[in-house]
């Protein structure tokens, strides 16, 4: 028998503590932090994230805050702000969206800051958010794509244990306005448990 869906007030921790990195649910608070980090990192992120021509000013990242306090409250998207354990600065995001809560299924996805890339806090950051949607969440599927030409992300979702079931042609439109194809990645409760024997 399939379980019910997740309820919209699943408690789910606004704060998760990995050896290195702290996720915190993305608050108003963060947005100076935050669009100082995409403002210096607009180049490094552009080529794969084109919504950083969203945030042009300090008050559109707040406006991205806002809405994504209001997305963790109804459970439609769980958004965290990645920070440093030790010195505390601001590192990049991390969070799940396409959320479907019937069948458990979710999307990760992960940005961080030029200057903090090469260090292992993505990876670390996907594995603490991915644990806490197993185990709080029940999740059945966690997928995670990338461009097929972002090394850097695919390290990351393959150290972070995830399966690549296939390459998809002429997927993605780059902000550019080129065609590019894309990598989708997948973990399920099984994968894990074969992991762990």
């Amino acid at each position: 028998m399939i379980e019910s869906e997740i309820p919209v007030l699943t408690t789910v921790p606004a704060e998760i503590m990995g050896a290195r990195v702290i996720l915190r649910a993305h608050r108003p608070d963060f947005a100076a932090e935050m669009f100082a980090a995409i403002a210096e990192s607009r180049q490094h992120l552009w080529p794969w994230m084109d919504w950083v021509d969203d945030h042009r000013s300090v008050d559109d990242t707040r406006a991205f805050c806002v809405a994504s306090a209001a997305d963790w409250l109804l459970r439609s998207t769980l958004g965290y702000s990645i920070f440093d354990r030790t010195s505390d600065r601001f590192l990049g995001g991390i969070g799940c969206e396409e959320i479907d809560r019937t069948l458990r299924s979710f999307a990760v996805g992960y940005w961080l800051r030029v200057g903090a890339t090469g260090h292992g806090y993505a990876t670390e950051a996907t594995r603490l958010l991915v644990d806490k949607v197993f185990s709080v969440l029940g999740a059945r599927r966690v997928q995670l794509t990338c461009d097929v030409r972002n090394t850097a992300s695919r390290r990351v979702a393959e150290r972070a244990g995830f399966v690549l079931e296939a390459r998809m042609r002429n997927a993605r439109l780059t902000p550019s306005g080129g065609i590019s194809d894309t990598l989708m990645f997948s973990l399920t409760p099984e994968d894990r448990s074969l992991a762990n024997q």
